[in-house]
């Protein structure tokens, strides 16, 4: 289909109220036919009368540190807690009602007694995404699924009041809470989605049931958990079949080789690349030591001036404009507003720091992301230092990814190569030009010697590492 057909179609997509799951799976004792479905219907009243309590206290809280006035405190369960001991300190904060999943922390008037407190949390969110009738994007991805969510969220916000996923809220526990905080004010919900292992992105779908989906990009990313390339692609893709049940539009990379061949049949499929989409063109001059180009529709031109750096961020600008055109935001707009956005949370950051330039992008790292990075920071011009930290829940694979991220350094085009961590320096003897350090003081002291005025430095590793410690 022709993608000027596609967005005609868009605006004649049937959005059809939701239907969700209100059984929560709790295993208490066998139940056979009436009592199990008496038992399913106790469980659908208790969550309607849940949401009542919801709609008349719409903040939700998790941490009985962070309790705001008149807000549910929902007392969940770790390995190592458990909420309902700290029901008593919530309430004293200002929590209207405490949802508790243990009987000998309730108090009359002020708390609920649930099952379970995580899966009520979970099904209080399907019963409130049912009760929207507002489009909600999707957006998951191996790299750039925060960048892009916030992109998005500028763009749109030009013309629109949006709710959207508050830092990393992406997994079984965010996401339900990102759901629940949307209101009747809002026109548009961004849910990001994140996922560790299989099955999880399907779970969360379920929950935020997306009319729109944006798959960043599908790379070697928390392969301790889906295995290999191939359980990434089949875990990422779940959004689009999420997408194809819910009739609605999927807005893909076209230049990626795994995201086109997984699209569903019979879905509204929006294309971008690089260079743009169907009512845009994307000129991009310069990535590095900041994305600078125009935006050209037709006889208007815009220039771009980002505060992000690197190829890789040229895709979430892309896609986050051509998401603006499908919601009709004028692209001078939408372009003002990436040019205003500052990357923040060590992703994407560009700092000072003793008169060097500090591309911080520390907050996660895989093979994929640190491949794309450490290539487009060799080709940028001047003095520069590449510091990166290990590749955590690489799984089986570890010490071949560190092996072949080294072996693509070319040690010619940085005045030095600084490694930090163990994964790292097990391959020590291989790269004798490199620096390896396994211990952060060291990092740290060799790190202050440099004389860095002038220079460019990548720090790159993933959030365990905190490499953002050198420059604070």
């Amino acid at each position: 289909m022709r993608m000027q057909e596609e967005i005609c179609l868009r605006r004649k997509v049937e959005r059809s109220n939701v239907s969700i799951n209100k059984k929560i799976v709790i295993i208490l004792q066998p139940f056979h036919g009436i009592h199990e479905r008496a038992f399913l219907l106790h469980m659908d009243k208790q969550i309607q009368e849940l949401y009542g309590i919801f709609r008349s206290f719409p903040k939700v809280c998790t941490d009985s540190r962070k309790v705001e006035e008149g807000s549910l405190f929902f007392a969940l369960k770790g390995p190592n807690f458990d909420g309902n001991k700290y029901v008593q300190n919530a309430l004293s904060q200002g929590a209207a009602v405490a949802i508790i999943d243990d009987n000998d922390y309730s108090i009359e008037g002020k708390t609920f007694l649930v099952p379970d407190v995580l899966e009520a949390l979970q099904e209080l969110s399907k019963y409130h995404r049912a009760q929207l009738k507002i489009p909600i994007i999707g957006i998951t991805g191996s790299n750039g699924k925060t960048t892009s969510k916030e992109l998005i969220n500028c763009v749109l916000s030009t013309g629109y009041k949006v709710a959207a996923t508050q830092g990393n809220l992406n997994n079984h526990i965010g996401v339900p809470i990102s759901i629940l905080s949307i209101n009747d004010t809002h026109d548009i919900g961004i849910i990001e989605m994140g996922a560790n292992g299989h099955g999880e992105i399907k779970f969360l779908c379920e929950m935020a049931q997306p009319t729109h989906g944006l798959i960043t990009s599908i790379g070697k990313a928390h392969l301790q958990g889906f295995g290999d390339l191939d359980g990434v692609i089949q875990e990422k893709t779940a959004l689009y079949r999420s997408i194809a049940s819910n009739h609605g539009i999927i807005i893909y990379n076209a230049d990626s080789i795994y995201l086109p061949k997984h699209l569903p049949e019979n879905t509204l499929n929006v294309a971008y690349n690089n260079h743009g989409c169907h009512s845009f063109e994307l000129g991009i001059i310069s990535t590095f030591p900041s994305i600078n180009g125009t935006c050209k529709r037709g006889l208007l031109e815009v220039a771009l001036s980002s505060g992000m750096y690197g190829d890789y961020n040229v895709s979430n600008i892309s896609s986050s404009l051509t998401i603006g055109a499908l919601f009709d935001i004028p692209l001078e707009k939408g372009v003002y507003a990436i040019n205003d956005y500052k990357p923040k949370n060590n992703r994407s950051e560009l700092r000072e720091f003793q008169g060097a330039e500090i591309y911080l992008d520390a907050y996660n790292a895989n093979p994929s992301s640190v491949a794309l990075i450490v290539d487009q920071f060799a080709k940028s011009v001047g003095y520069k230092i590449l510091v990166l930290g290990d590749m955590l829940e690489v799984g089986d694979q570890e010490d071949e990814e560190h092996h072949e991220i080294l072996n693509k350094i070319d040690p010619e085009g940085f005045e030095e190569v600084l490694l930090f961590g163990s994964l790292y320096a097990k391959h020590n003897k291989a790269f004798s030009s490199f620096r390896f350090f396994t211990e952060f003081e060291n990092l740290k002291s060799y790190f202050d010697s440099l004389n860095l005025e002038g220079k460019g430095v990548l720090l790159k590793g993933s959030r365990g590492m905190r490499l953002e410690r050198l420059i604070t």
